[in-house]
């Protein structure tokens, strides 16, 4: 059954007050927000658990590199970014890494809420014009059949785990009455709530 926002919006008000100022006394005495601090704590004080879901992705995706870009400090989520490109080693340097790829690269950007058993993923295109030194980003929906495949192999994996993906629809609705660390009353989404502030999906 998919997910409903009338549940998943019970599950964010667990952890964030509403129509509060964040910052604020009343905000920082908040049971929600004392409940999202201690979870954030928990998760910190474990940080194999981010590490284990990472070895248990590259299982399935062996050919695949895999980076742990999980910030528990800033966010609600273990977030990873997937090289979608067979038998790429991930390079430090963007340059030569999008240089060896033909000026054109594919990532799966992957949430897994510590809120609840909930994830999310969108995949990008990073471009990068030589003559004018220039990067261009967008996130695509029509994939081809290697990331289509890639794609149902992590939702395959997470189903056995007990999760269920966040639909986009979902993901990008505005929560109006919270307000959070970074971003301001009015402008939240859900997406922000169940996993990061730092990133616009």
């Amino acid at each position: 059954m998919m997910v409903s926002l009338g549940e998943v919006l019970n599950v964010i008000y667990e952890y964030y007050p509403k129509n509060v100022y964040f910052g604020s006394p009343e905000y920082n005495q908040s049971p929600q927000f004392i409940k999202l601090k201690k979870l954030r704590q928990k998760n910190l004080n474990n940080l194999n658990l981010g590490e284990d879901l990472k070895e248990a992705l590259q299982v399935i995706l062996k050919q695949y590199g895999i980076i742990n870009w999980t910030d528990i400090d800033s966010s609600n989520c273990y977030e990873y970014r997937v090289l979608l490109h067979k038998n790429q080693p991930i390079l430090d340097d963007d340059i030569e890494l999008i240089e060896s790829l033909g000026g054109t690269r594919f990532d799966l950007y992957l949430f897994v809420s510590i809120l609840n058993n909930y994830y999310y993923y969108f995949v990008s295109k990073s471009m990068f014009d030589f003559d004018l030194n220039k990067w261009g980003f967008e996130n695509i929906q029509n994939y081809n059949k290697e990331i289509q495949c890639i794609v149902d192999e992590i939702s395959a994996f997470f189903a056995t785990k007990g999760y269920e993906m966040i639909p986009k629809k979902i993901a990008e609705t505005f929560v109006e009455d919270i307000d959070t660390e970074y971003i301001e009353k009015g402008k939240v989404k859900v997406f922000n709530c169940l996993f990061t502030e730092l990133i616009v999906p």
